[in-house]
């Protein structure tokens, strides 16, 4: 697993700042995971989806317990982009929970492009 906190910052081509996770989706019974998210600065937010296709596995752990608030986001600690037995693999650490996917495509979309 290649350590390089800041590779998901190349992959955006923008410069290090903070990430917010909005919502998970599963689909297509596992085969693809979207991952809805913001880059965030103090001047400005920008909105992209990661979507990691034909998924061969996908792990999901709760790293909060049941009296926790119910935040509207998840604050990432981590992105790690690796290769896990000739399959993509992405771990991403949040303050809420962990998801680890080992995929065979990653789609970036970066939405801030479609907006006026």
């Amino acid at each position: 697993m290649a350590i390089n906190q800041l590779e998901i910052f190349e992959r955006l081509g923008l410069r290090p700042g903070g990430i917010l996770i909005r919502g998970v989706e599963i689909t297509h019974w596992g085969k693809l995971v979207i991952i809805y998210a913001e880059y965030t600065t103090v001047d400005e937010t920008l909105p992209f989806r990661l979507f990691f296709e034909n998924c061969a596995e996908i792990t999901w752990q709760s790293l909060t317990d049941e009296s926790a608030e119910n935040p509207d986001m998840a604050d990432v600690s981590g992105i790690l982009f690796g290769t896990n037995q000739s399959l993509e693999t992405c771990i991403i650490t949040t303050d809420l929970f962990e998801i680890i996917a080992s995929y065979a495509q990653l789609t970036i979309a970066q939405d801030w492009q479609s907006q006026g």
